[in-house]
């Protein structure tokens, strides 16, 4: 898949034009940036030629605001829509009215009355649909005033052109357990989004950005995905039983049947609830959902990369795909086209799947650090520290007399293979978040190798509860890390570290090895002024 896609070109120049008449704009440059790191764009301005000006006028903004629209016959309005011709222009530069999407939220019988002029005047693919499609949807909407809409989402026309905002909707309907009447329209809600998939638009290139974020910021299949899901699990706790609706299961079958890039990014979204749907119906989910990660090609690239980025592990995930995601991690973290975030998604999830579910975690990470690159085993070490620091003190005793104590003695010791540098700086970096183990954690940090302490080092372990329950450890700990590496200017921030210790009421011999160190590193600095 190309990562240069027609909808962030469009993007692009849309902005640079934009900034053209606000150069000034620090919104407008943080968003411009990135693109042109990212690509070697030349900008070629998207308002020109002729389509500023034209006849009759093309409007640029929104010339309205809530009061006034409030005061305007459906019918001028609509007749303003026409006269602008804002058709006559790219869809991308075509200006959202927010005041109608106002004005339809204040009011949501007001966008029906827009809704009935554009439907007599067969105006179906008028961009303002959109708008108060959008009102809609914000809108605290009494459960009639639903219906209604539903009525007008079910209008062939309607969702014709305008699928992806409607999965949008209807989305809204049931997230986060659903509106308190979800319940009562989930079946007309259902029948609405089945049509929907074949007109959902997107295009055949993948964005640089991760499947989620694809799938809802550009190409909305997302909320339609989602919207199965969530209507299941509003039914579910309605009616405490676990199964899709006949109409449901055709709807999630649309979406893993599509072979194209559309039906990649909704599997994605499916893939990051694989726990919930083995939970409501196992034999589908194994049918339909377990083939889509050792498939092969873009679907189970997909399928993958929606489980890391949700970040659902859960004990049924781990169950059915805990295994494979052992024997595929080291080939997964290690495609050639990998942004740095799935990296980290992917080694998250990984060391939560050996945190909580593994039976033999030793084990499975020393056959994956054996098999993959320094850099894998780096982002396994760093995803390590982050889970350590999540978790309380009991759940950290836990894993290090299970399996995390050991398996840091056999890396010491080169088994598998011995630790680099850069992954020792991170395994280091565990000892802060070690409470109860901090003694004998101090004692393999010593043995470990590293590139020395930074600046992050010295902050996590000011905030260390350990440095205060143990100060002579915590200054042996330091002693040693000046002893490897000699003092630099970092070490200012270790200032801060050594007053806690002080503060602990060390013993003779530490507090005089504190008061070295601080004049060690006040000479550095002053050095350095």
């Amino acid at each position: 898949m190309t990562t240069q896609n027609a909808t962030e070109r469009r993007r692009y120049n849309l902005l640079k034009a934009l900034q053209e008449t606000a150069p000034e704009c620090q919104i407008l440059r943080d968003e411009i940036a990135p693109m042109e790191e990212s690509h070697s764009w030349e900008w070629t301005d998207p308002l020109q030629p002729g389509l500023m000006i034209s006849e009759p006028m093309v409007i640029i903004g929104d010339p309205f605001t809530p009061d006034s629209l409030k005061e305007t016959a459906a019918e001028q309005l609509v007749s303003w829509l026409m006269e602008s011709n804002r058709q006559a222009q790219p869809e991308e530069l075509i200006p959202g009215l927010w005041s109608v999407q106002e004005t339809t939220r204040q009011n949501p019988q007001w966008g029906d009355g827009i809704a009935r002029e554009l439907a007599k005047q067969q105006q179906w693919s008028e961009p303002v649909w959109k708008d108060i499609i959008s009102g809609w949807r914000v809108a605290d909407l009494q459960e009639e005033q639903h219906r209604k809409v539903l009525e007008w989402f079910s209008v062939r026309d309607v969702y014709t052109h305008h699928a992806g905002d409607i999965a949008e909707s209807l989305h809204a309907l049931t997230r986060n357990g659903g509106k308190s009447y979800a319940i009562n329209l989930i079946d007309e809600a259902e029948q609405v989004a089945l049509p929907l998939w074949d007109h959902i638009r997107c295009g055949d290139e993948m964005p640089v950005q991760g499947w989620h974020e694809a799938a809802f910021n550009f190409y909305q299949m997302g909320y339609l995905a989602t919207f199965w899901l969530e209507a299941t699990a509003v039914r579910t706790q309605a009616s405490q039983r676990e199964i899709f609706s006949p109409t449901s299961t055709s709807g999630l079958n649309q979406i893993v049947d599509d072979d194209s890039l559309k039906g990649d990014l909704g599997s994605a979204i499916l893939a990051g609830q694989a726990g919930f749907l083995w939970h409501i119906d196992q034999a589908w989910a194994e049918e339909t959902i377990q083939p889509m990660f050792t498939c092969g090609g873009n679907r189970e690239s997909a399928a993958w990369g929606g489980l890391v980025e949700a970040q659902n592990i859960t004990p049924q995930v781990a169950q059915v795909l805990g295994h494979t995601f052992q024997d595929k991690f080291s080939e997964l973290v290690e495609q050639p086209n990998n942004e740095p975030r799935t990296n980290r998604l992917f080694a998250d999830a990984y060391t939560k799947l050996l945190c909580h579910y593994a039976a033999e975690p030793r084990e499975w990470l020393k056959e994956t650090v054996k098999s993959s690159s320094k850099e894998t085993s780096v982002l396994i070490a760093e995803a390590m520290k982050n889970r350590l620091r999540e978790t309380d003190a009991e759940q950290q005793k836990d894993w290090w007399e299970r399996w995390v104590r050991e398996y840091w003695q056999d890396r010491n010791m080169g088994s598998p293979k011995p630790i680099s540098p850069a992954e020792g700086t991170h395994m280091v970096g565990w000892v802060p978040h070690l409470t109860e183990p901090f003694a004998e954690a101090v004692t393999l940090a010593k043995a470990t190798p590293w590139k020395g302490p930074d600046i992050p080092l010295f902050i996590e372990l000011k905030r260390s509860r350990a440095v205060s329950t143990y100060p002579d450890l915590a200054t042996d700990l330091l002693m040693n890390w000046s002893e490897r590496s000699g003092i630099t200017t970092e070490w200012g921030t270790a200032l801060e570290v050594l007053n806690k210790i002080e503060e602990a009421s060390p013993s003779e011999r530490a507090a005089g090895q504190i008061l070295d160190l601080k004049a060690q590193i006040r000479a550095i600095l002053e050095a350095f002024r």
